[in-house]
């Protein structure tokens, strides 16, 4: 009888369709504690995956909802030490409209849109009310930034006090991010198990704004005047949040020990970037106080850090302040055990000199990162200042990647420093690649070693091996570092082979030439043009 009834009913419908469990990773990272019960109870997958592994990552948006699920987190009482990576989310590229008819003018296909339906159907599935509410969230998403710094600002070391004299230009009554603001830092100390903090960022591509299905012609000049002024805006998210680690090191309940972030520009790294700069953008002008205060917590969210993966991005009338800005937050990290640095010029590198020596601020203060095992950079850089680094390091480095570094230091060359460094390091393992020196004057021609096309040529077979084992101190015999003669050598006896033609006249092209200078070379070899 009771297999009767069975096959009497009904089979059982899934609410949630079977989805991979990478895509569950990301659906359930941004839902809310209930909505994931929810979730769980109509999907056998999520069934089966336990709590810890659901809340191992957060994915952070500053956003009312966003930041109201993290809190949730923090404050259950079992939740919280599931988390151990936290994802930071770029903000937002919204365009802000004047008005509601404004905006509802731009909605160009007002709701789901599909290329493929019939011309008969209706154009839009959405009611004016439903519409009038999706506009008021919009406003809400463009407005969050700009209020939570506001409400940030009002508050000093985790304090509640209101401050700043522009407060009052954004009346707490209407702040729809108070409660996600007063609650941010405290959220953060929380999460006691939190290890890792990441930056992901993407660009939005150029065409069309879309926004929960909505599709909105704006002109693409006006998208660009609603972006940020800069990419430093980017880093937004990451100042608040490293604001409420440090606070939480300052009060001994942070533990982050991995941070992968990309800068721009000023970003953080010190009190006038920030307070003219990244947070200033938010407040019409320039803040009407300091953020010492900030810059030390943020400092101090370094202090329990192992691994740090960082790139800076400077300008010629910045740079010096930006190195020893950096260097005052690399100083704090004295755990470090792998270090991974990329330093590149925003404009494409036509003002690059003496001035821009990454480990000039780093070299003078001794061996202050005694557990650092790992180096991989990708930098301008002065060749004695990063032997100076380099040997006061050195019992402690086991590990060296050198790829597309620059030196600025004209009396300074790789075969020379690595030579030297030779002397001091004991590597374990060590990967070159893309090594140039400095440009003796602006009219003349950059020596490089090591560099990428050699990969792909079998006349080099050994050339790097040699290079490499001489610098381990594997053997005594000085290696040839020049590769020009080299293949000079091979095309006297390589007059039918084609297959490494285009990679032979890269190589024996005049080095004077325009497509050398500007390191074009690689490109119209690979595009058989030569």
């Amino acid at each position: 009888m009771a297999q009767v009834v069975q096959e009497m009913r009904p089979p059982r419908t899934r609410s949630v369709p079977p989805l991979p469990e990478e895509i569950w990773d990301m659906i359930t990272g941004y839902t809310s504690y209930k909505a994931q019960k929810q979730l769980r109870l109509c999907s056998r997958t999520l069934s089966r995956i336990a709590a810890t592994y659901l809340y191992r990552t957060i994915y952070l948006e500053i956003q009312k909802d966003s930041i109201e699920r993290m809190i949730n987190i923090a404050f259950h009482d079992v939740l919280r030490y599931h988390v151990k990576e936290l994802v930071l989310l770029e903000c937002s590229q919204l365009v802000p409209f004047v008005s509601w008819r404004e905006w509802y003018t731009h909605i160009e296909n007002i709701a789901d849109y599909d290329d493929t339906r019939e011309p008969q159907l209706p154009k839009s599935a959405k009611t004016v009310e439903e519409l009038l509410q999706m506009y008021e969230e919009y406003k809400a998403e463009c407005a969050a930034m700009t209020q939570f710094l506001f409400c940030l600002r009002s508050r000093t070391s985790g304090s509640k006090a209101l401050g700043d004299w522009y407060y009052s230009a954004q009346p707490r009554e209407g702040n729809r991010m108070i409660y996600a603001c007063d609650n941010f830092d405290e959220a953060l100390s929380k999460l006691r198990n939190l290890k890792v903090v990441k930056q992901r960022r993407w660009w939005q591509e150029p065409g069309l704004l879309m926004w929960r299905g909505l599709r909105f012609s704006v002109p693409e000049r006006r998208r660009r005047q609603a972006r940020w002024a800069n990419d430093e805006d980017d880093m937004l998210p990451v100042t608040f949040v490293l604001r409420g680690l440090g606070w939480a090191n300052s009060i001994g309940e942070g533990n982050l020990n991995t941070l992968d972030i990309r800068t721009s520009g000023m970003a953080f790294w010190n009190e006038y970037g920030l307070r003219n700069h990244l947070w200033g953008s938010l407040a019409n002008g320039k803040l009407g106080s300091n953020c010492e205060t900030e810059i030390q917590l943020m400092r101090k969210s370094f202090t329990h850090l192992t691994r740090l993966t960082c790139s800076l991005t400077a300008e010629e009338f910045t740079v010096i302040d930006i190195l020893d800005s950096f260097a005052a937050f690399l100083s704090v990290a004295e755990k470090l055990e792998d270090l991974d640095l990329i330093f590149t010029e925003r404009n494409g590198g036509e003002y690059i000199g003496e001035n821009w020596d990454l480990f000039l601020p780093l070299s003078s203060q001794g061996n202050r990162w005694k557990k650092l095992r790992r180096l991989k950079l990708s930098a301008y850089t002065g060749g004695r200042s990063l032997l100076a680094f380099l040997t006061n390091q050195a019992s402690s480095l086991r590990t060296l990647t050198l790829h597309d570094c620059n030196l600025v230091t004209p009396e300074d060359s790789w075969p020379e420093l690595l030579g030297q460094a030779r002397e001091v390091l004991s590597l374990d393992s060590i990967f070159l690649l893309n090594l140039f020196d400095a440009y003796p004057d602006r009219n003349s021609d950059v020596k490089g070693y090591l560099i990428d096309y050699m990969d792909d040529c079998e006349v080099f077979n050994g050339f790097k091996d040699n290079i490499v084992d001489y610098v381990l101190r594997k053997t005594d015999e000085r290696p040839i570092w020049d590769h020009r003669p080299i293949y000079d050598e091979h095309l006297k006896k390589c007059d039918d082979c084609e297959e490494n033609r285009a990679l032979h006249d890269e190589a024996s092209a005049d080095e004077n030439s325009l497509l050398f200078e500007f390191d074009l070379l690689p490109i119209v070899a690979d595009l058989g043009l030569l």
